[in-house]
């Protein structure tokens, strides 16, 4: 017998098919985020992974969400921008495994440091990956913060689109609705299938693809290279649209600190103005390197203790204490030898939050 196959309705159920998968992943909206090999399979990331647009699958790749928190443990968030994630460096170099070498114990337990930073500075950034690490049980935080960070852009802040209604969520619970637009639209409902997120999950795979590399070899940083920084600047007083004489707080994220205070409850919160190369010679009298005018990074730095000292948080300026031949290709970019000092510097600070 002959079977009479018409590939019209081949073609017609398949189309069936695939539109009801699609309708119903978008129904059942699958938490396919938290699937991981990280920490199972493979050990966890020692930072937080790069290039990816999804905050709890970042997270579900770093160590803190496959170790368990034990009594002997005093667990230290760091959160900030590239400087502490360490760009341009091997995770041993970073500053939270340089932190973690140094062995540091405080009333009885283990300060053991988790590196929560992202490349890219935003405070509010910072907020969102503040609330996404509540729920593993730190015992303080160490905040790095530049001028960069309270600029008001959407680019920092990609991590958490991916679960664009929580972030909304939180920025309203927060009196922050105002940011809504930048963490971008709630999906619709046919924007939740498969067909649409196809992009996201094909990155959330190569992430998982990723953890061979990274437990080969540990790498997970820019090997590429680069012109390291130079003395002499331009002559330009202005920063990101803004000039002379004063900067705006209202233009800017500074009212992410209060709310920031509120979500980290009773925690110790250390805040820091990170180191930054400052520039010799030409124009330096007008700007401190290539990224920051004089008149608006000490603006920032009055604003940012100020604001600190309302929170009730210790704050440490140490915009100067590495040496300009200890940065690579930014300025904000440490090589070994600087993160070190960094660490060095900070260390008696966190004891003294450790143990009062």
């Amino acid at each position: 017998m002959i079977c009479d196959v018409r590939p019209s309705r081949l073609l017609a159920k398949a189309v069936i098919i695939f539109a009801l998968l699609n309708v119903a992943f978008a129904g059942l909206d699958p938490t396919v985020e938290r699937l991981s090999v990280f920490n199972w399979f493979l050990p966890g990331r020692l930072r937080l992974p790069i290039h990816v647009d999804d905050l709890q699958a970042s997270f579900n790749a770093h160590v803190i969400s496959g170790l368990p928190k034990d009594s002997g443990e005093y667990r230290i968030l760091l959160l900030g921008d590239s400087q502490t994630w360490g760009l341009r460096l091997p995770v041993q170099q970073s500053l939270g495994q340089q932190m973690n070498a140094m062995h540091l114990s405080a009333c009885g337990r283990k300060l053991r440091f988790y590196n929560l930073a992202l490349p890219f500075a935003s405070a509010l950034r910072d907020f969102f990956v503040l609330s996404e690490s509540l729920k593993y049980e730190p015992d303080s935080v160490v905040w790095l913060l530049t001028l960069n960070s309270f600029l008001p852009r959407a680019e920092p802040l990609d991590p958490v689109k991916a679960q664009s209604q929580a972030a909304v969520s939180l920025l309203e619970q927060y009196a922050l609705g105002r940011y809504r637009d930048l963490v971008g639209p709630i999906p619709s409902f046919l924007g939740r299938t498969p067909t649409a997120e196809a992009g996201r999950l094909h990155r959330l795979a190569l992430l998982q693809l990723d953890g061979m590399r990274w437990t080969a070899g540990m790498i997970d940083f820019d090997t590429s290279p680069y012109e390291p920084q130079k003395s002499g600047v331009l002559d330009d007083p202005t920063w990101e649209g803004f000039a002379p004489p004063e900067l705006d707080p209202a233009q800017l994220f500074f009212d992410v600190v209060g709310p920031m205070h509120r979500l980290a409850g009773g925690l110790p919160v250390l805040v820091i103005s990170e180191p930054m190369f400052i520039a010799q010679g030409r124009n330096s009298a007008i700007r401190y390197n290539v990224q920051y005018p004089r008149w608006a990074y000490d603006q920032y730095l009055a604003l940012l203790q100020r604001a600190a000292a309302e929170q009730g948080w210790p704050y440490m300026d140490l915009h100067a204490l590495v040496a300009d031949s200890d940065f690579t290709d930014v300025p904000q970019h440490l090589n070994a030898e600087g993160e070190k000092q960094l660490a060095q510097a900070i260390a008696p600070t966190i004891l003294r939050m450790a143990c009062p």
